[in-house]
């Protein structure tokens, strides 16, 4: 009998295990296609459809440089409703927000139609914010979701799912050039597209794709699934079984030494060099004694006389844990949350700027229009693997080195940017945009895993949020300087300007960033 119910549970078991397997699988796939509806709403592409159409059948006064409003309001929206994604979880189920997320993002493309023919202002609050609140809903919490499932490959997973925006930009920007311009008619000297027939498909471009969003949106909801509570978070770390009542009391006082130190370096220990070895930090003294479960252990162990394998037994029913996550409010108040906020409102910049105008830069000296969308949907890919590198990069080197590497590769690059204006413009002009889209999109590959890794995954989806204000503030800053510069000054001036924001950015992470406190 004994036998039949191993063999039985055996079977249970193995079942068991291939449910998570499959839903993991599950959960990823998911994500992807979410991300992937999040790339397809890209601006890279289209805009200077929109931009032309506007400027043609609306006012005159409609123009690229106008176009970093709209930039700037994507990020606004994004970052506001990523903060309360991360609330409304804690509220209603993850299945609702995501949903909600897909349908903002069909009703403003949709309302985006009518906004075309209307003003510059309906387009902004519509393709601008409605879409991108739903982005913003969307992209950090299936990220943090599908990660929670294999917490020791996070920085993979997390760069895997970011790279399909990429992969659909790829794919959206050369269906689009094959539906508004199917003939490679050239923009006018300004850059500007003028011919009818491709101004007149911009409204119905946006009716159709709409049925397409529905779709993408209803199936990567149902795909997406919460992990077992069961499963080994970065935000816990399980001390040993065979632990005794000594051990156990050690720990106790190295928690006590570790939230008495001012210089918020761990001292020796074996528990808090494990820590330092993986970047566990920031370990909440209330939170620690609080945990119900650990202080019945030691009590447990105090109280009773038992002999050495009732101790062993009772550890191995009942093993310890370490709470290590941050509350939003007490992660706010580190310094590790405001060097993140700084460096990513500062660096992420160059990652929204060649999104939004690569192309029309592009378009003030190169006239083959099939070239430049082929050109930027490859950028895109590039940006796909730069997520990939980036991601295996944080993984391989951490933090600190990744973003100082990276920092200095897109500053270099925008400083050299307008050689490709004045020599061999399409080689140059490929290269640069190339280089740009595979070293920028690490800085939104690298800062999620680092608020997770920092202080933990329970809140990281809402601290995420938070620290994306950077990006906000500064984007709606510089929208004006941006345009000021391109209108009236040229693209020179523009590309020093963004260059330099992120050589400010890597002298920051330089100087102040420490990766073994959070204080």
């Amino acid at each position: 009998m004994d036998r039949i119910n191993g063999i039985w549970n055996f079977h249970l078991d193995s079942s068991n295990e291939n449910i998570r397997q499959m839903k993991f699988y599950s959960t990823v796939t998911g994500a992807v296609i979410l991300h992937m509806l999040i790339g397809a709403v890209q601006m890279g592409n289209i805009i200077t459809y929109i931009t032309s159409y506007m400027r043609f059948y609306v006012s005159k006064d409609n123009n690229y440089g106008r176009n970093t409003w709209i930039s700037s309001v994507i990020v606004l929206a994004f970052t506001i409703f990523t903060i309360i994604s991360g609330y409304m979880t804690r509220k209603v189920s993850f299945r609702a927000v995501i949903f909600l997320g897909a349908l903002l993002i069909t009703l403003g493309n949709f309302l985006a139609s009518l906004a075309v023919n209307a003003s510059f202002e309906y387009l902004v609050v519509t393709y601008g914010f409605i879409q991108n609140a739903g982005c913003g809903l969307i992209y950090s919490i299936v990220i943090v979701t599908s990660a929670k499932w294999k917490p020791e490959y996070r920085g993979f997973i997390a760069g895997l799912i970011i790279a399909m925006d990429s992969i659909s930009t790829f794919i959206t920007m050369e269906l689009q050039t094959m539906y508004f311009n199917p003939d490679n008619i050239p923009p006018d000297d300004r850059g500007y597209f003028t011919d009818p027939d491709i101004l007149e498909r911009v409204p119905h471009y946006f009716r159709f794709v709409t049925i397409i969003y529905i779709i993408m949106g209803a199936v990567g909801t149902l795909l997406m699934f919460v992990p077992p509570a069961d499963v080994p978070q970065p935000s816990q770390i399980n001390v040993s079984q065979q632990q005794t009542t000594t051990t156990a009391m050690t720990i106790t006082r190295n928690i006590d030494d570790i939230l008495s130190s001012s210089s918020g370096i761990f001292p020796s220990s074996s528990l808090t060099e494990n820590l330092i070895e993986n970047d566990y930090l920031g370990i909440l003294k209330e939170q620690f004694d609080h945990d119900e479960e650990y202080l019945s252990n030691i009590n447990a162990n105090r109280t009773n006389n038992s002999s050495d394998k009732d101790l062993t037994d009772m550890n191995n029913e009942r093993r310890p844990i370490v709470k290590n996550y941050y509350g939003v409010r007490k992660a706010l108040r580190t310094r590790m949350a405001m060097i993140l906020l700084i460096t990513f409102g500062l660096s992420t910049n160059s990652s929204y700027f060649i999104g939004a105008m690569g192309k029309p830069y592009g378009q003030t000296f190169i006239s083959d229009d099939h070239f430049l969308s082929t050109v930027i949907a490859f950028a895109n890919i590039a940006n796909c693997f730069g997520s990939f590198f980036c991601g295996k990069l944080l993984d391989r080197f951490k933090f600190k080195r990744t973003m100082i590497f990276i920092n200095c590769l897109v500053s270099a690059s925008y400083f050299s940017f307008i050689f490709s204006y004045y020599f061999a413009h399409k080689l140059l002009y490929t290269i640069w945009i190339m280089v740009i889209n595979f070293a920028s999109i690490g800085f939104f590959s690298s800062h999620l895993p680092e608020v997770m890794n920092k202080f933990g995954a329970k809140h990281a989806t809402a601290i995420y949020g938070i620290i994306h204000t950077g990006p906000v503030i500064s984007s709606l800053a510089l929208s004006p300087v941006f345009e000021l510069l391109i209108n009236y000054y040229g693209w020179f001036p523009t590309f020093l300007t963004v260059g330099f924001l992120n050589f400010i950015s890597m002298v920051i992470i330089m100087i102040f960033y420490r990766a073994h406190t959070v204080i």
